[in-house]
């Protein structure tokens, strides 16, 4: 994906907030529209159910490594930073990062393993609450949820572009602000 293929601020004028409740239903819209899209393409697609996809949250505290691809919890890395394991953290995939009243704030993906991007930036948002104390104060008492897409990672980076372009994430779009340059 280019820089012009990204979404930019400009872009997500009029788009709502994602919430925890909507981002349930979001891999069944996502498999739809794939769907539909390989369908126009000439290419059969049978989908057996109509409920399609949910994503189910079970909110099982991982303390055990062998256990990081048995649940779909959350993880809240404030208080389970030293504790707890990231759910599916050697997995690619999509995770997003969630702040106060289930708002999303960021979605990110990564290819190889989703816990190492999410320990950098809980590293840096730890980083910055010890020089600022509020710095980050969005996401105090916030929590990570992740969806792994061991079989074909490639659908993660497909996932993340889908919800960018419906969603507005307020992390994101920061990032993607055009940055002056200092001389």
């Amino acid at each position: 994906m280019t820089k012009k293929d990204t979404p930019q601020p400009s872009d997500c004028a009029g788009k709502e907030d994602l919430t925890l409740s909507q981002l349930k239903n979001e891999p069944g819209e996502f498999s739809q529209s794939v769907c539909k899209q390989l369908a126009a393409m000439g290419i059969s697609v049978d989908v057996s159910s109509d409920d399609g996809f949910r994503l189910v949250l079970d909110d099982r505290r991982i303390t055990n490594k062998q256990d990081i691809s048995s649940s779909n919890g959350r993880y809240f890395f404030e208080t389970e930073w030293e504790e707890c394991y990231i759910p599916h953290a050697d997995s690619p995939g999509v995770y997003f990062f969630f702040g106060k009243n289930d708002v999303a704030l960021y979605v990110g993906k990564s290819e190889v393993g989703i816990g190492k991007r999410i320990g950098e930036h809980v590293s840096l948002i730890k980083s910055r609450r010890a020089s600022d104390p509020n710095s980050f104060a969005d996401v105090k008492g916030g929590y990570v949820v992740t969806i792994p897409f061991d079989v074909a990672p490639c659908l993660g980076v497909a996932f993340e572009s889908y919800l960018l372009s419906k969603y507005s994430l307020e992390w994101n779009t920061a990032l993607n602000k055009p940055q002056k340059l200092s001389h």
